[in-house]
């Protein structure tokens, strides 16, 4: 894990602490989305993906209003606009700048897939449509 943290970093100038912070919501969010069985090939791929996936959520003591509005009443919505929601309040409570997030989660699929291969992450991604609504693609 720490060769796409460093890469995360490098790639969009923030800490590491940051690019682990967010990382821990993007990989509690997947094991809770995902298929078990997925998600666990996700795991065995990358060595310290599982020390991130069971850390706690951080919490920026209230977070970003913005981003807390917006998982509130998406989640009056349901489904995957709820999900989206509370990925990006999660992922500003963990010191990401909301302009940052696409970029962040796209860097993520790509060093996942450098590291894990392109199957493992495709199948994981198909299990979890709601993560696609997070990159600008």
């Amino acid at each position: 894990m720490d060769q796409i943290v460093t890469a995360i970093a490098q790639k969009l100038g923030i800490p590491e602490a940051v690019v682990r912070s967010g990382l821990v919501v993007l990989l509690n969010f997947l094991k809770q989305k995902a298929g078990g069985s997925e998600f666990g090939a996700l795991l065995n791929q990358i060595p310290g993906a599982n020390d991130l996936a069971n850390a706690p959520t951080p919490d920026a003591g209230g977070g970003n209003l913005l981003g807390n509005l917006i998982g509130s009443v998406s989640s009056l919505f349901g489904g995957q606009a709820a999900d989206i929601g509370k990925v990006v309040a999660g992922l500003e409570n963990a010191g990401l700048q909301t302009e940052l997030i696409p970029p962040f989660v796209e860097n993520f699929i790509g060093e996942a897939k450098k590291v894990a291969g392109e199957d493992t992450v495709n199948n994981l991604l198909s299990t979890v449509p709601a993560l696609a609504g997070l990159t600008k693609k």
